[in-house]
């Protein structure tokens, strides 16, 4: 089974989910949790950890959608990369 979600969940709610999911797809919209809060209305310091959490459990990938002059910048996508 695949699991795609934003990550935006707490730990206790998505780990049920995990333990069923073979592939997670999380999407990533922003790594710097104030331009994520500018862009989404929260942090992203929760999703971050339930990305690292997961990732410990079932196979991972990282999705961004890219959106011009918001998360876009190679350096942004550098950061993601290094998260996975």
């Amino acid at each position: 089974m695949a699991l795609d979600t934003c990550g935006k969940a707490s730990w206790e709610d998505l780990e049920r989910l995990v333990a069923h999911a073979d592939l997670i797809l999380f999407d990533i919209k922003h790594m710097d949790s104030e331009e994520h809060r500018r862009g989404t209305g929260s942090g992203n310091e929760e999703i971050l950890e339930n990305v690292r959490k997961a990732a410990r459990r079932a196979r991972v990938w990282l999705r961004v959608p890219l959106i011009g002059g918001y998360n876009d910048a190679e350096g942004h996508i550098l950061r993601v990369a290094e998260l996975g």
